[in-house]
């Protein structure tokens, strides 16, 4: 039996974007529960465009800037 390697559509989609030459950037995030909840989608759309050379932030914002960290730089 020979098995198929299937590869998600969506997930060539995400390596073709990755391989295109994008801006450079800085994100800094602030505190607050609110301001939290949104950041991941923001780190998604922004990743789509910039590559983050230094990511920061305090609160909610530092818990959103490890994950973006970790995401940007392939740390599991």
């Amino acid at each position: 039996m020979t098995s198929t390697r299937v590869v998600p559509t969506q997930l060539a989609d995400s390596e073709a974007w990755l391989r295109k030459p994008r801006a450079k950037c800085d994100v800094v995030m602030k505190g607050g529960i609110t301001s939290g909840v949104i950041y991941p989608r923001a780190l998604v759309e922004l990743a789509r465009t910039h590559e983050f050379r230094g990511i920061g932030g305090s609160s909610a914002g530092a818990i959103g800037a490890a994950f973006g960290a970790a995401a940007e730089f392939g740390l599991s």
